[in-house]
């Protein structure tokens, strides 16, 4: 992550899939603050090691961010730094999180207009969620996903 920091600043998109355990919050948090142009980030829900720090790291120093997927150790907190740091969000896939809560969701909902994508875990409770966003189509993708468009 620090070569990419040091030498990628104009970076628009990250993938980063698979287990590693070297991936962390101090290297994600590196390339986050370097890489302030990324308008894509797509981290798989096996990066462990990689929480809400670089979470809200991740919002707070690159937002034009409009397609955003979180790894499972990430929750509220990032949800709450991306709405407040990122109105352009178009896309955002909770599929795997763990700690997103529907007071992140709403958080985000309210706050990123553009928002019209958002794929959920199916175990989050969305009645109260939507039943203030009569607008929102809700579908399930898959047994463990459902398709939230707004």
């Amino acid at each position: 992550m620090y070569a990419l920091a040091a030498n990628c600043r104009d970076l628009s998109s990250l993938t980063l899939g698979g287990y590693n355990e070297h991936v962390t919050d101090g290297g994600m948090m590196v390339l986050f603050e370097a890489a302030t142009r990324l308008t894509a980030v797509q981290l798989s829900s096996r990066l462990l090691k990689v929480t809400d720090a670089s979470g809200t790291c991740l919002a707070a120093h690159c937002p034009l961010l409009n397609t955003v997927k979180l790894p499972r150790a990430m929750g509220d907190a990032t949800l709450v730094a991306l709405a407040r740091s990122c109105p352009s969000l178009h896309k955002l896939d909770l599929h795997r999180s763990t700690g997103a809560s529907t007071d992140g969701v709403a958080a985000v909902l309210d706050a990123c207009t553009e928002l019209c994508t958002v794929v959920l875990p199916s175990e989050l409770q969305l009645g109260q969620l939507l039943a203030t966003r009569p607008h929102c189509d809700v579908r399930r993708v898959e047994e463990q996903q459902l398709l939230m468009r707004c």
